[in-house]
Order: structure tokens, then sequence, then C-alpha cells
């Protein structure tokens, strides 16, 4: 599913108009989040000449094809229905800030973009030993993109927090940071217990930060990370419990690896099911599973929520 963007257009009374600040369009609700007109979505005229140019060559390599079919028919070499775009890994997006930022400014940006590259796929089958974790889908088609190569950490989010006010910070709550006894959790674990809306907003502070486009993710890019990096074996799942209270772990990343796709924490996703079958009460999915369920019973789908649970954190995706 892809992500749609929308701009307001109600300049001189809204901030977000003014700002040019691209907003996500998440399900039916397509209203600026500041001023409440309606999104004007966001084509890019680049991207528009970009698939013009993808047809034209398209049609030229499909005339050189037929030309050329009866030599790969003669020995018996037919086309795989499964492409693999060959990109070259990325460690970190090249959208720092718009504007020229110093160099403290590009390392913080670095720091709090901690992503991967992952390559286009087409057609692309779930590989056997990752189908146990995506029961309903067979195949996966994913335009490339960037991801974050772990969960959104505490001290992460804390950042954000301390750009809330006060009543800001009431409502938030403070569940995200404590565990159950109300004991301060360590600041390098992955954030928790936090709500879809504060998720989301997490992602709009950091993306005005960062000049970079920044986004849960939708289930399909999901999909393509899992099929490309995840570790089934490693996955986190109580068979890891270590001791009486189970809780998420912290794991050291890598440049050229995505961790705890599958598991300890289940995170947020833009998704919110299908038209015939939709979240109710304005839920969206929540993708993989957490170090509370145990790995034989697994559900291999997402799911519907609307709460902030212990069991759920998020990660972001770039967009453009």
């Amino acid at each position: 599913m892809k992500q749609r963007i929308g701009i307001c257009t109600n300049f001189g009374n809204c901030p977000t108009a003014d700002s040019k600040r691209k907003v996500p369009i998440t399900g039916g609700e397509d209203f600026c989040p500041s001023c409440g007109s309606q999104l004007t979505e966001y084509r890019s005229s680049k991207r528009s000449l970009t698939r013009l140019t993808e047809r034209f060559l398209g049609l030229f390599i499909l005339a050189g094809i037929l030309f050329f079919a009866w030599q790969y028919l003669n020995v018996n070499s037919l086309w795989s229905a499964i492409h693999v775009e060959k990109t070259p890994l990325l460690t970190n997006p090249n959208c720092l800030l718009d504007q020229s930022p110093t160099q403290d400014q590009i390392v913080q940006a670095q720091q709090m973009l901690p992503m991967t590259h992952v390559p286009a796929l087409t057609k692309y089958p779930i590989p056997r030993d990752i189908h146990p974790w995506i029961k309903t889908v067979d195949q996966i088609t994913q335009e490339a993109f960037f991801i974050m190569r772990r969960e959104v950490t505490i001290s992460e989010f804390k950042r954000y927090v301390e750009s809330l006010t006060e009543v800001e910070k009431t409502q938030l709550g403070y569940d995200w940071q404590q565990d159950r006894n109300g004991v301060p959790l360590p600041d390098d674990y992955p954030v928790s217990s936090v709500s879809w809306t504060a998720a989301q907003s997490y992602a709009n502070w950091l993306t005005q930060i960062t000049g970079c486009y920044l986004a849960l993710p939708t289930y399909n890019q999901w999909i393509s990370a899992v099929v490309q990096y995840a570790q089934p074996e490693q996955a986190v799942t109580r068979q890891q419990a270590r001791s009486q209270f189970l809780h998420p772990i912290q794991r050291a990343q890598l440049p050229d690896n995505v961790v705890d796709l599958l598991g300890n924490l289940r995170e947020w996703s833009v998704d919110t099911g299908s038209s015939e079958q939709a979240c109710p009460n304005n839920g969206h999915y929540i993708l993989g599973e957490d170090y509370k369920t145990w790995l034989q019973y697994i559900s291999g789908q997402p799911t519907c929520e609307t709460m902030a649970l212990d069991t759920i954190g998020f990660r972001l995706v770039r967009l453009q």
C-alpha cells in the first residue's frame, strides 16, 4: 500500500501551509492537522517525468525482447517472473537538512537517522523460512526506500517529548520511559507504550528537524524489509526470556543490517486495513510479533490496534 502525501493550501492562515510541509494522508483522513482544511494530494513532477521515461524505455526494451525472443526459446531460457533491483547499499539518507547545516547538525541528524537502503522488489516470493511470519502474502512488489536499522529508542523519543508543552506531556503520560513498577528504563531500550498518534507526531517532528520526509512504514514496506533483512532464528520472542520479568531488548546495530523486524516489539504502521476490512475505531495495523509471544503461537499477519501497549514500538522509513 503506497503512502499518499498531501499539502495544505490555506496560505496565510495555517502554519503547515506557510511552511509548505507535506502531510501523510492516512486512511480517509485528508484534512490538515493544523487548520482542518482539505489537503491537496502532492504529486512530484520529477516522479511523473521519471515514470514517462520508464514507460518509453519499457516499450523499447519490450520490442527488443520480442525481436530476439526466438534465441531464448531455442535454448529453453525464459525470463524469471521475479526481478530484484540491483541497488548499491547505502547506510544513510541523502537529505539531512534543507539549508546549509553545520557539521554538528549533520552528525546529530545521522545519529537520529540510522537507516539502511531497502532495494526495490517486483513479484518477489516470500522465502520459506519467512512465510510463517507472513502467512497472508505470497509475493511482494515494492519500490526502494530507506528504513531504520532498529526501533526508535527511549532516548530518541525523549528528545521529542522535550519539545512538547506541559499539557501535551501530561496527555502522553510516562509509561514509555518506565516499567510496570515505575522504575525508569535504560535510555537505549526501544521505546514502547506509545500510541499511534504519538508515533506519527514523532515522525512529523523528526521530518522538520532533519529535512527528510519520514513516516511510519506501510505493510508492504515492512514485508520488503523483512524478506531482505530479517533472520527468523534471531527473532526476540518469549523463548529468549532470561528472567522472570519479560521486557524488550536493545541490540547492537550494523550499517548493513536491519534488526528486530520480526520480534522484540510489534511496530505501528500507517495502514488501516483494506476498504472491506478496515480497522475499527480508527485503529492501525501493528506488524510483526513481540517479546511476550511464544514462537509456536505467532499469528503471521498484521492485527488492528488502537491502544498504546508495552509490546508495541515503532521505526520510521524515508519516503523521499
